[in-house]
Order: C-alpha cells, then sequence, then structure tokens
C-alpha cells in the first residue's frame, strides 16, 4: 500500500478516485487541471519546479499522465509519469506506462528498462512481460520472447484470451 493511503478510510479513497477521474475527464476534454483542488499545479513545468507533497498525489499525476498518453502528447505523458516515479519509485504501473510512452517514441532500451523495473517490482505484471516480448521479437531474440510471452498466459484467467489474441497479432 502507498504512503498515501495508510490512513486512508474507504471514503477517502473513494473521493479520491473521484478526483482522479474529474481531473483525467477535464484533461481529456483539453481543460486544464484544477489548480483550485489544490492537487496538481496548471501544468507540468510548474510541477517540476514545485516538490511533489501531500497535495499533489503520485497517482493523480499519472492519471493525467494517461489522458495525455491516450491524446497521444507523449512528451507531456513522459514528464507525468517521470513526476510520478519521483514520488513513488516504487508504482509498477507507472514504471509500465513510462515504458509504453518510450517504446511509442522509438527509445526501446529506455522502454525495455522501465519495463524491467515494472518486473522487478511486480514480477507477475503480465503487461509488462508482454511489452518485453514485443520489444524482443522486433530485436529478433525470439527465445527470451517467448519466455515473457509464456508468463502473460498464466495465471490461467478472464485476461488470459486478451493475451492470446494479442500475441497473435504480434
Amino acid at each position: 500500500m502507498s504512503e498515501g493511503r495508510k490512513g486512508m478510510n474507504a471514503m477517502g479513497l473513494r473521493i479520491r478516485g473521484a478526483v482522479l477521474a474529474a481531473m483525467a475527464a477535464a484533461v481529456a476534454l483539453g481543460a486544464p487541471p484544477p489548480a483550485a483542488a489544490g492537487l496538481v499545479p496548471w501544468s507540468l513545468s510548474e510541477a517540476d519546479q514545485a516538490p511533489l507533497g501531500q497535495e499533489q498525489h503520485p497517482e493523480i499525476v499519472a492519471a493525467v499522465g494517461r489522458v495525455y498518453r491516450d491524446q497521444g502528447n507523449l512528451q507531456l505523458a513522459e514528464q507525468a509519469f517521470r513526476r510520478a516515479l519521483q514520488a513513488n519509485p516504487v508504482d509498477a504501473e507507472a514504471y509500465n506506462n513510462l515504458g509504453v510512452v518510450l517504446e511509442r517514441q522509438g527509445k526501446l532500451d529506455e522502454a525495455l528498462q522501465c519495463f524491467e523495473k515494472a518486473i522487478e517490482r511486480r514480477p507477475n505484471y503480465r503487461l509488462a512481460h508482454f511489452h518485453i516480448g514485443r520489444i524482443l521479437v522486433n530485436r529478433r531474440e525470439y527465445t527470451e520472447a517467448i519466455e515473457h510471452f509464456k508468463k502473460t498466459l498464466t495465471p490461467e484467467d478472464d485476461y488470459t484470451p486478451t493475451y492470446l489474441y494479442a500475441l497473435a497479432a504480434t
């Protein structure tokens, strides 16, 4: 459990989730994140100048990064994920998301390092294994790629068919 969630009750988690959703929706619609909420600054350049304190939760910064990534603004997404990782360097999902952004920018070595860091923090992180496998296939390192792809298929659950379809498309 992250440091920010230790003392948070169920109501606090629901409120944080609602704030996260509202901020992501605002950014998706082209509005700046609401500075009035005191959760993130107006711009990521301002965020780089300010310390990430209690009022700027790394989960919210990462959520803004996901919105930027989904909009195709890879530079701002990269900044957001790096900012979130400064505050919470054990966040496997943020490393995975940063890896996706770097991969889309063609920075494959750096992306691979991010996916590996995600797996160091969460060894059974199937999505990170999948991304590593894809990069390795493109590098024609098939044996190692297959080992990572195998890890996307266990445990067998509702997500397994999704990985099977994705593997077929790779």
